[in-house]
């Protein structure tokens, strides 16, 4: 309907979530939670997710669920932060502020490639916290 350009109040209202069908989000958390009770005495050291669980809720519960390890997860480019007072997008911040330092490592098969690499400690406004920040 939004595609149709039919007005938000000709719209009808959003359906209430259906509890036996879990966010995608919910899911992860919860095979996580299993694996923790299914293997108490492994060590969760760190915890691995693409950019769709890189919101706050999910890096927060998955830290509390593996026992406060690192939580790594992809922000977009366009994702806002706090930098000296001033909220920017995580782009603009490495384009013009931290731009990086060049390096060569070496991939698969041995072949070396230059790479530039950056990081920071920022404030992400939409997690209302400190995150470290690397591109």
């Amino acid at each position: 309907m939004k595609k149709s350009g039919i007005a938000k109040k000709d719209r009808p209202i959003k359906p209430e979530r259906d509890s036996a069908y879990p966010t995608k989000t919910e899911i992860a958390l919860g095979l996580l939670k299993e694996f923790k009770v299914a293997h108490s005495l492994i060590k969760i050291k760190g915890v691995l997710a693409d950019a769709l669980y890189g919101e706050k809720a999910f890096m927060d519960e998955a830290a509390k669920e593996s026992g406060g390890s690192q939580v790594i997860s992809q922000l977009r480019k366009n994702q806002k932060i706090e930098y000296r007072g001033r909220i920017r997008s995580v782009e603009s911040y490495f384009n013009s502020i931290n731009k990086g330092i060049d390096q060569i490592i070496r991939v698969r098969g041995g072949k070396e490639i230059k790479v530039t690499v950056s990081s920071a400690r920022l404030k992400v406004s939409s997690h209302s916290k400190k995150r470290f920040v690397i591109r």
